[in-house]
């Protein structure tokens, strides 16, 4: 094999070996569709649930909105903390937080309804506008294909 020859297999082993490696970077294609659609799901769940919380407290039901702030902080998102860690479901952490912002924003509800302040009130405010972003963020990312999703996320 005269040199020429030899350095074009180099060239087309080196972009053999550089596509599969660009191709194994991040999830699978199939990995990322299930996390899109489980979080999908949850989200779904969340929005329902937000929708119940302005309810209560609209109504001042006290023991309910105390109920769920625990219950929220306790459970954590649906799926676990093992979910959670796989790389797929990274795109999607936000989501994760905006459910975790609605627990805390039960417990301002909680606490604005018994105990009416301004500084409740701005508390209660501060709450809203953190689970309102991370809520919104989540919103973008479920909005986009799985594999957008993932490239924004790993350029951070």
């Amino acid at each position: 094999m005269n040199l020429r020859m030899r350095h074009i297999a180099l060239f087309v082993l080196a972009c053999a070996i550089s596509s599969t490696a660009l191709a194994n970077n991040g999830p699978s294609r199939a990995a990322l569709e299930k996390a899109k659609a489980d979080v999908s799901g949850w989200y779904k769940e969340m929005i329902d649930q937000e929708k119940f919380l302005e309810q209560a407290y609209e109504r001042k039901d006290i023991a309910t909105l105390e109920t769920e702030s625990v219950r929220r902080m306790a459970k954590g998102m649906p799926g676990g903390d093992t979910l959670w860690r796989q790389d797929a479901y990274g795109p999607y952490l936000k989501c994760d937080t905006a459910y975790l912002d609605l627990g805390l924003l039960a417990g301002a509800m909680h606490h604005a309804a018994a105990r009416p302040s301004d500084t409740l009130t701005r508390i209660l405010d501060q709450e809203r506008q953190d689970y309102a972003n991370s809520k919104a963020t989540c919103e973008r990312r479920l909005k986009m294909s799985p594999q957008d999703a993932w490239r924004e996320y790993d350029a951070r």
